[in-house]
This record gives structure tokens, sequence and C-alpha cells, in this order.
């Protein structure tokens, strides 16, 4: 009986390990704003890449265990000189190491693009800079991915007279380039985003048109020499966003991006291509807002698809992850907001190897404090607070609505997921001290979302969370700041 005791124990504590989850603001050095754009993982080790900002533009790489730990964080720059990480999913990891694209801007007016590679231990191996071969134009790589024999980035080139084009360089293991190729025309600005090398061994290039008031999607298909072979255009009802693509499991194409459905009102789209750049479908995701816009696109093993971006469908900035089945349909839906008037921007998306989900983007403040970085841990249900979503159906009753929180104690958040309510029901939160003072407060806005209560300013102690209807505590929960 001991021995099964123990055996029970030991798999329950993996189950827990597979499933953990965390939620942290990172401000690794003092500055003025920071975003995380690009996550991987590697091992036991999720590395974000970022920029950040003081007196110049830096590259930060930081390095967190499974626990949202910080191992390590190292800052790239150059005197008198600003360097930035690209965009959205930025990076790539391959056997050796990393690899990663962005933007410099020198002393003088033109900026160039660059690649870095990176060691397993996030240190620089190689770095090398693209520019324009008559020196008047300015290069931008937005993202860099790794191939088999070698490397290749996207981006685009802008000359003086403000002409842009898609740019795409391939280069071999050691960042030499091989060739380049430019796309668009001399009238109508594009800029490419995001790469990946199809099954033919060509490239699909997701980017955007610049349409004066009417941005519209562009999705590339060229062959293995970067030939282009078809172009595909979504404007009008797809206007205003970035395509971000990747490659399904069936060997066809998805880009995520933004659909406009009315005057200022947008929703997160991803759309499903064939092989020829024809529409197969076009969802979208969220309730129309300002801003709800896809950041990253990724395929999973399963054939389902993950996005992330934001979400801003009520005016406040909610960052959202969802999982999309092969045919387009959500299987779920998660926004993630802070209480404290910070906007949050989720900018890429990974599958951790326990299943899982690991997430970076930033935490922006109305007022006050600093942009930072934002690192966020689900399980594989997209849930931070575990059982998320299931939690209406254990606490939900005709009382009130349902919430959950996840970690207690705490030190940093305590996340509190709110399901849906009874439509008549004014909800609001305030969590107290043991002489009742009340010392956060905050309302939710929308449902079926994880608030988070920042809560690092405040003593050490215990403290009472009460969900409140109509003013009525409903309920009541105790918290434990470590």
């Amino acid at each position: 009986m001991r021995i099964l005791l123990i055996a029970i124990f030991v798999f329950w504590s993996a189950l827990v390990l597979l499933g953990q989850t965390f939620n942290n603001r990172y401000n690794f050095v003092p500055y003025t704003a920071g975003n995380g754009y690009s996550v991987e993982q590697k091992g036991d080790s999720l590395i974000i890449f970022s920029h950040y900002s003081d007196s110049l533009y830096k590259i930060g790489i930081h390095i967190l265990n499974l626990n949202g730990e910080v191992l390590d964080s190292k800052v790239l720059f150059r005197d008198s000189t600003w360097f930035f990480v690209g965009y959205s999913n930025s990076s790539d990891k391959y056997h050796d190491g990393f690899i990663s694209a962005g933007i410099t801007r020198f002393p003088d007016p033109h900026r160039r693009g660059y690649m870095i590679k990176w060691d397993n231990q996030l240190d620089t191996v190689l770095t090398k800079s693209f520019e324009s071969s008559t020196g008047d134009s300015s290069l931008f790589l937005y993202q860099a991915k790794a191939l088999d024999d070698g490397f290749v980035a996207v981006g685009s080139k802008t000359n003086n007279n403000g002409i842009e084009k898609i740019l795409l360089i391939r280069a071999d293991s050691n960042l030499n380039e091989i060739w380049r190729k430019e796309y668009g025309n001399s009238t109508i600005p594009q800029a490419g985003y995001s790469v990946i090398q199809t099954l033919d061994g060509g490239y699909l290039i997701g980017g955007v048109r610049k349409i004066p008031d009417s941005w519209d999607h562009v999705v590339i298909k060229t062959n293995a020499l970067g030939i282009q072979e078809d172009v595909a255009y979504f404007g009008s009802g797809y206007e205003g966003y970035i395509a971000h693509v990747a490659l399904t499991s069936d060997g066809h194409y998805v880009f995520g991006g933004m659909k406009k459905t009315g005057d200022y009102e947008y929703q997160s789209m991803v759309c499903k291509l064939d092989g020829s750049l024809n529409e197969v479908w076009c969802n979208t995701y969220n309730s129309p807002g300002p801003e709800c816009y896809v950041n990253s696109v990724k395929a999973l093993a399963d054939g389902s698809i993950i996005i992330c971006g934001v979400d801003r469908s009520n005016w406040d900035m909610f960052g959202y992850v969802a999982k999309i089945d092969p045919i387009g349909n959500t299987i779920w839906y998660r926004k993630y907001s802070q209480t404290e008037n910070n906007w949050c921007f989720f900018y890429d998306v990974i599958q951790t190897n326990d299943g899982g989900f690991f997430l970076t983007g930033s935490l922006y403040p109305e007022v006050g404090l600093t942009q930072d970085i934002w690192g966020i841990k689900l399980d594989d249900m997209g849930c931070l607070v575990p059982g998320c979503d299931t939690v209406q159906h254990v606490f939900s009753t005709d009382e009130g609505v349902g919430f959950s929180i996840f970690p207690n104690p705490t030190t940093q958040f305590i996340n509190v997921y709110v399901s849906s309510p009874n439509p008549a029901d004014h909800i609001a939160f305030e969590l107290s001290d043991l002489q009742g003072r009340i010392v956060k407060t905050f309302s939710p806005t929308l449902f079926d979302t994880t608030y988070m209560i920042d809560v690092q300013d405040l003593p050490t102690g215990m403290y009472v969370l009460k969900m409140l209807r109509d003013g009525v505590m409903m309920r009541s929960e105790k918290i434990v700041k470590e």
C-alpha cells in the first residue's frame, strides 16, 4: 500500500509539473519601455527575445526556467545605435542555437537589417548586417527562419523616394548572402513580416500592401530561388493589417490578420489557403472593436492552429490566445488583462514541451509605471488559472458569476478567472486587508476572462478577495501575499 501511495504521489506530482502555469511582468533593467516580441523553448528553458529603450533601443535576451524565474538576462547594443528586434515571432531555433532578425539605425539616416546567430547559451556567434547595394535605401528585416542549410529573412526596402518593396534574403549557415529578391511595384508600398519554407522548398511570405487608408494583407508564394509563383491580396473586407503565415499539417497555408467589419470595428481573422493561394475558409474570432488582430499564428501537430494577439472589442486592451480546429472552428478562446488600467499585448506564442503554451508581449500602463515585458505560461487548455475551462460549471449558481483564483499564496499577481455571468449581474471585486481597508478594486468588463491583480506593492500578509453583485457580497476568498 505504501508503495502504491508513493507511486500515486509521484504520478500526481508529474501531472502538476506538466500543468504548471505562471504570469510575470519583467523589468530586467531600468528602462522606459520593454516589449517581448518572440519566444522559444530549449530543453527546460524558455527564452524571450525583446527590445527595450532607455537612451537607446537595445535587444534583450531573457532565459527563464519552467517556473518563470529568471536564469539569465543579456543585453545587446552598439554605441550611438538603435537596435531593434524585428517584430512578432522574429526568431527561430535550430540544432546549434537560435537565429533572430531585426533593424539597426546608425548615425546616418538609413536603417540596416541584421541577422544574429546565438548559441544555446544565448551568446552571439555571428552578427551580419544587410543594406542596400546603392546605399540610398533603408532596409528592414522583421523575421528570420532556420533552414536545413542556412537561413532566410523577410522584410522590406525603402528608397529615398518612398518606394517600399517586400524583401526576401537567403543566407548560408555563416550568414553570407546567397541571393535577395524584391516583390511589389513602384506605386503601392509593401512590406513582408512573416516567412516559412514550403514543402516544395519554396517560400511563403506574409505581409501588407499599404494602400492609403486601406491596408491589405498580401501573401506571396515563391520557388526555391525566391522567384514569385503566386500572389494574393486580401483587401476590402480584410482591410487593415499584416498577414502572418504558417504551414498546416495537410500542406496548405494559413494566415492570421484582421478583418474590418464596420466603422472603427475590426475582428481578428484567420484564413486557410490552398496551394494556389485560393481561400478555403476565413473566420473571425472576437467581437468587433477598434483594434482586434492576430500577431502570431502557429500550426500544431494535431492539425489545430494556435493564434495570439490583441482584443480591444470593448475598448480596453486585452491579450488573447485561441486554439482553432482544422476547419476554422474555435476550440477555446482566452483573454487576459491587468486590472490597473494596463494595456496588454501578446506578440508571440509557442506550444511548450508539456503541451501547454508560453506567450510573450508587453503590459503597457495608461499612466505611471513602465511598459514591461510580459511572460505567461498556460496549460493545454489555455488556462492560467487551472480549470478555467470548467470553472463556470463548478462555481456558477443562480446567485451570481463564478470565479477562481491562482496562485495562492502569491508574490506578484492574483489571477482571477471570471466566468460567464447572468446578463443582469453587475459584478465588482474588492481586495481588503484584515482591517477591512479596501486596497484594490476592479469591475470586469469582459467575462470568460482572466484578470490579473498586481499586488507587488502590497505588504506581506493575509487579504480577502470579495465578489459583489449590485453591491452585495456573494463570495469571498482569503489570499496570502508572501
